[in-house]
């Protein structure tokens, strides 16, 4: 029989096997802790000692898969899920227009946010903007707010651009006259604020989800945009009836052109042939001035009496004495 002694002995030796591979096991189980799977549609970072594990990009940013890295407090995996889109409304400038609270006759900023036009009116604005992640380890090692931070940029972009329309083009949320769209100029400015920060996020879309005037002057403005409207429909109607004047005078006009054209060609023959028959008989002129003025009478006076009925004349140079010449209707020469 083993003395009392060598059984303690044993048996501490024997608990000290078992707790060695007990501690092996332990040990793999710690330095397995940290391996993980990386879902499609997100990546993952690897700090080792507060540092990102890699040289390059492609080395720091661990791809959808099996990921093996040191346990805590070694190695940090933080991830990234980068296919996700986040959402943040912007409301400091919007007060509803239903809101049931009493109506003052200013406007608290401290209770109700607005914005200032260029022309020196005061609108309200609700915004919605959505964003996703462009720079995976600016996300992660450079901001801790991430929707604060697209907040304050959208606010701070939609106020400055307002700032420098018209309220009427505001209220359109286009300007006609330079075919601008005021939410795409907003998404810009707050882009380029993001950029600034080096967050690594991009705006993929911004919305005017309402904008309007304060409860103060809604009144107003409602007159004013029904005026608006009203002459917004007699300048169409009166485009209307010019679309409609201006075929005929057209028509008009060319038919006006077309007579005067017929006439000028008409009269313009007329002169050509009369012009012919002077210089016929200016040529017969100059060769016997005597029988041309002759002829020229007779067929003047042939013509006169073929024109007039009954009639006693005297020829010239025989007005002496009681010589008369009767001339019939049916005669028509002297």
């Amino acid at each position: 029989m083993k003395p009392r002694q060598t059984i303690v002995l044993e048996a501490i030796a024997s608990s000290l096997r078992s707790f060695r591979w007990v501690a092996l096991v332990l040990f793999v189980v710690y330095l397995l802790s940290a391996t993980m799977i990386v879902q499609p549609g997100e990546v993952a970072l690897v700090l080792r000692f507060g540092r990102l594990v890699g040289v390059t990009r492609e080395e720091q940013i661990r791809q959808p898969g099996l990921l093996f890295a040191m346990p805590f407090p070694i190695d940090r995996v933080i991830r990234v899920a980068i296919k996700e889109e986040g959402e943040v409304l912007v409301q400091n400038l919007w007060k509803s227009l239903n809101d049931t609270g009493p109506v003052a006759d200013a406007i608290d900023p401290l209770k109700e946010g607005y914005c200032l036009t260029g022309d020196q009116n005061i609108v309200q604005a609700r915004l919605v903007a959505k964003y996703r992640i462009d720079d995976p380890i600016a996300f992660a090692l450079s901001i801790e707010n991430p929707k604060g931070l697209v907040h304050d940029a959208v606010m701070a972009a939609a106020t400055q651009n307002i700032a420098g329309w018209r309220v009427n083009d505001v209220l359109r949320l286009r300007d006609d006259l330079t075919q601008k769209n005021l939410a795409s100029l907003v998404q810009q400015a707050a882009q380029s604020r993001l950029d600034g920060t080096g967050c690594g996020l991009i705006l993929s879309a911004l919305e005017f989800k309402e904008i309007h005037p304060p409860r103060h002057l809604r009144a107003e403005f409602e007159k004013a945009q029904s005026a608006r409207v009203e002459k917004d429909t007699m300048r169409r109607e009166a485009e209307g009836f010019a679309a409609s004047k201006i075929p005929q005078a057209e028509a008009e006009r060319n038919r006006l052109v077309k007579e005067a054209m017929a006439n000028g060609s008409y009269l313009q023959s007329q002169a050509t042939a009369e012009v012919s028959v002077f210089q016929s008989l200016y040529d017969e002129y100059r060769r016997d001035p005597t029988l041309t003025q002759e002829r020229i009478y007779r067929e003047a006076l042939q013509q006169i009496m073929s024109q007039i009925g009954k009639r006693f004349l005297l020829p010239p140079r025989q007005r002496t004495g009681d010589v008369r010449i009767y001339i019939s209707e049916s005669e028509t020469s002297p």
